[in-house]
C-alpha cells in the first residue's frame, strides 16, 4: 500500500490518463489483487461533459466521457447503487445479468468484481465510482478490502486535483477561447501583458435583434443567439480563427497572420469562414423557418490590420481581448451592411490581401475613423 500511496502523492496528479489508469494497475495486482479491469469514473466540471471514465485491461487503456446531454445517468445505475461508500463484493454467476446497470461485459469475462462508490455528489468533483474485476476464480483475496481502504483516501485527493486542474482549464477555454484559455491557464494574467498581432479581424452580429428582443420572450432569444453564435464559431474555429468576445449579438474574432507574412494566409481563412458561417445560418434559417421560430441572419466585417492582443482592466478585474484602430474600423465597417443590403463587407487593407475578386461598394466617412473605402464581393449585389 505505501508504494502505490508514495506514488499517487509523487505523480498521480500530473501524469497522463493513460499512465495513471496503467500504473495504479500495475501497482495493485503488484501487491497481491488479480486485478484483470480496472475502471474509475468521477464527475467533471465541463460545459459538453459530465463524467470521465478511465478503463484498463491487460490489451490497453480507454478513455471515455459521458456527455453534459446524459447527465441522467448519474442518477441511476451504478452511481446510485452503489452511493454508501463501501466496498461490494459481486460474484458474476450469482448477480443477475445487467444487474445495477453495470456493462454486460463484465458477466462475459469476469468471474468477480468490486464496485466503490465514494461521495459522488452532483454539485462536487470530490470523489469517484471504481470497478476492478478479475477473471481468477478464486476471486480477490481477503486482504484486498484492507489495500484498497489503505489507499483510496489518497486516491480521492489524487482525483479531486486532477478534477479541478481540469476544471481550471476549462473555464478558461470555454470563456475565453482555446489560444487565450491556454495562455490565461499558463499564467498570462497581469493587467498589460500583451503583444501587437497582425490578424484579419472579424466583426459580426445579427440583423434586427433589437427588434426581436422586443417582440419574443428571453428564452427565445437565448436559443436564437446559441444557434447563430454555434454557426459562426463553428466555421471560424474551423479555419483555425480564435472567437474572442460574444457582445450581446456580437462576435469578435482574429485569424493571426504568421510571422513574415503579409497576410493573405489569415485573409483567405478568414473568407472561408464567412462563407461557410453564411452557409450554416442559411441552413439554420430553413430549420427555423420550419419549426415557427425567429428567422436569423447576420452581417459580418472583415478588416486586417495591427492590434494589441492581451489584459486590460482593472487591477483584480480583467479581459483579455484585442484593441486598437483596427478593431474600431472593423465595428464601424459592421455597420455598413444593412445599408448596403450585403452580409459581408471588407475594408480596403483586407480587400486588397484577398484572392476573390472584390469591388468597392462606396467610400463613407465612418464616426471615429473617417472616411473609408467599403468593399463587397464582386458578385454582391449592391
Amino acid at each position: 500500500m505505501n508504494a502505490i500511496n508514495e506514488w499517487l502523492i509523487e505523480h498521480g496528479a500530473t501524469v497522463s490518463d493513460d499512465t495513471l489508469i496503467t500504473t495504479l494497475a500495475r501497482l495493485l495486482n503488484d501487491a497481491g489483487l488479480p486485478v484483470d479491469r480496472l475502471w474509475i469514473g468521477r464527475r467533471t466540471h465541463h460545459p459538453l461533459v459530465v463524467a470521465l471514465s478511465l478503463e484498463w485491461t491487460p490489451s490497453g487503456t480507454r478513455t471515455n466521457t459521458l456527455p453534459f446531454a446524459r447527465r441522467d445517468v448519474m442518477q441511476r445505475g451504478p452511481f446510485a447503487a452503489f452511493s454508501d461508500g463501501q466496498i461490494h463484493r459481486l460474484l458474476m454467476d450469482a448477480t443477475p445479468r445487467g444487474a445495477f446497470g453495470l456493462p454486460e461485459q463484465l458477466w462475459d469475462d469476469y468471474h468477480s468484481v468490486l464496485v466503490v462508490a465514494r461521495s459522488t455528489a452532483s454539485n462536487s468533483l470530490a470523489g469517484f465510482i471504481a470497478t476492478l474485476a478479475t477473471s481468477a476464480p478464486a476471486g480477490f483475496p481477503a486482504t484486498t478490502e484492507a489495500i484498497l481502504e489503505a489507499i483510496f483516501p489518497t486516491l480521492d485527493v489524487v482525483l479531486l486535483a486532477r478534477g479541478g486542474l481540469e476544471f481550471a482549464r476549462s473555464i478558461a477555454t470555454t470563456y475565453l477561447g482555446r489560444e487565450v484559455g491556454a495562455r490565461v491557464y499558463d499564467g498570462m494574467i497581469h493587467r498589460g501583458e500583451g503583444e501587437t498581432i497582425r490578424a484579419a479581424i472579424w466583426l459580426s452580429d445579427l440583423r434586427g435583434f433589437s427588434r426581436l428582443s422586443e417582440e419574443h420572450p428571453l428564452p427565445v432569444l437565448l436559443q436564437l443567439l446559441d444557434d447563430a453564435f454555434e454557426a459562426q464559431v463553428g466555421a471560424i474555429e474551423g479555419v483555425g480563427g480564435e472567437v474572442l468576445k460574444f457582445m450581446g449579438d456580437g462576435l469578435l474574432a482574429v485569424f493571426r497572420a504568421k510571422d513574415g507574412d503579409d497576410g493573405q494566409a489569415a485573409c483567405a481563412a478568414a473568407l472561408a469562414a464567412a462563407a461557410d458561417a453564411a452557409a450554416r445560418i442559411a441552413a439554420l434559417r430553413e430549420r427555423r423557418a420550419a419549426t415557427g421560430e425567429p428567422a436569423v441572419d447576420h452581417g459580418v466585417a472583415l478588416h486586417f490590420g495591427d492590434v494589441m492582443f492581451g489584459n486590460i482592466g482593472a487591477p483584480h478585474r480583467l479581459d483579455f481581448t484585442v484593441i486598437g484602430p483596427a478593431v474600431n474600423l472593423a465595428a464601424r465597417l459592421e455597420a455598413r451592411c444593412a445599408p448596403l443590403g450585403v452580409r459581408l463587407v471588407m475594408s480596403e487593407a483586407f480587400a486588397e490581401r484577398c484572392a476573390a475578386r472584390t469591388r468597392e461598394a462606396e467610400r463613407v466617412v465612418l464616426k471615429g475613423v473617417g472616411e473609408q473605402a467599403v468593399y463587397v464581393l464582386a458578385d454582391d449585389p449592391v
